[in-house]
């Protein structure tokens, strides 16, 4: 964790813990987590009764990313010359939330 929060990650995390430690067992309670860290989560969150269970999700492949790109510039007036299969290839990495900011980088540019 990084020296410049004055500790705030560790108070955050401590009463995270503290909050679910605490919970009484309640029946169809589920809570959910998602980081793009997953390198840096701590330890704690991960024992048994935490956050048991991981699930990976990796960016997306070409056609994700291509419907991403048809969903997300269906109001944005393209040239005709514009190929979005070819885009959606440039884009490898990017995940869903990147291909949604870049269209509406787009759009603001029109």
């Amino acid at each position: 964790m990084g020296s410049s929060d004055s500790g705030v990650t560790e108070r955050v995390i401590s009463q995270l813990l503290t909050e679910m430690d605490g919970l009484e067992t309640l029946q169809n309670v589920v809570v959910i987590a998602a980081t793009n860290r997953p390198d840096i989560l701590d330890p704690a969150l991960l024992r048994p009764g935490r956050f048991d269970r991981l699930i990976y999700v990796p960016a997306p492949d070409d056609d994700s990313r291509l419907q991403a790109l048809k969903i997300h510039t269906k109001s944005v007036p393209l040239a005709k010359d514009v190929d979005v299969t070819s885009f959606a290839k440039i884009l490898k990495g990017y995940s869903g939330a990147d291909v949604q900011a870049m269209c509406r980088r787009l759009q603001c540019l029109l």
